[in-house]
């Protein structure tokens, strides 16, 4: 598996995050780190949003975005939808 890193930015939005999204987020990231495409999470391209990225669901409105490098997933955003693609 490629190496997974966080920038800054999704760090600080993250902390923003009420609670129970973070913890729902790291739920998630759990899931990711064993199996990048179990259904659950829907990941998907968001080529058109956001370049050479792929989106998670961490709940029923929010959404971590990550970058695809060729050595390293970037986790660059979260939030929910509407301010991600709004």
């Amino acid at each position: 598996m490629k190496k997974i890193a966080f920038h800054r930015y999704f760090r600080k939005e993250l902390d923003k995050l009420p609670d129970e999204i973070r913890e729902a987020f790291y739920n998630r990231f759990k899931i990711f780190i064993n199996n990048n495409f179990d259904p659950i999470l829907n990941n998907h391209k968001v080529y058109n949003v956001f370049p050479n990225s792929r989106s998670i669901n961490v709940t029923g409105d929010y959404r971590a975005i990550y970058e695809v490098g060729d050595d390293c997933l970037l986790f660059v955003r979260i939030n929910k939808h509407s301010e991600l693609y709004g």
